[in-house]
C-alpha cells in the first residue's frame, strides 16, 4: 500500500524513466519469490533459531557496509 502511495509524488517529480519501470517489472518476481521463501522458512523454523538467525545476518551485513565505507 505505501508503495502505491509513492506514485503520486514520484510521477510529479519526474522520477520515473522507462529504463526504471522496466527493471522494476524484471525484478518483481524475484521479491514475491523472495517473500515467499520468507514466510516458508519462518514457519518451519521455531522462533528462537529464527530470530539469531535473522541477528547474524543483520550483524554480518552491518559489519560488510562497514567495511565498504571505510574502503
Amino acid at each position: 500500500m505505501m508503495n502505491l502511495i509513492k506514485l503520486v509524488p514520484y510521477t510529479l517529480a519526474g522520477l520515473w524513466s522507462r529504463e526504471l519501470l522496466l527493471t522494476a517489472l524484471v525484478l518483481s518476481p524475484v521479491a514475491y519469490l523472495g517473500v515467499y521463501l520468507g514466510y516458508r522458512l519462518q514457519h518451519h523454523l521455531d522462533e528462537k533459531t529464527f530470530l539469531l538467525t535473522c541477528r547474524w545476518l543483520l550483524a554480518f551485513s552491518g559489519v560488510a557496509l562497514l567495511i565498504k565505507a571505510l574502503a
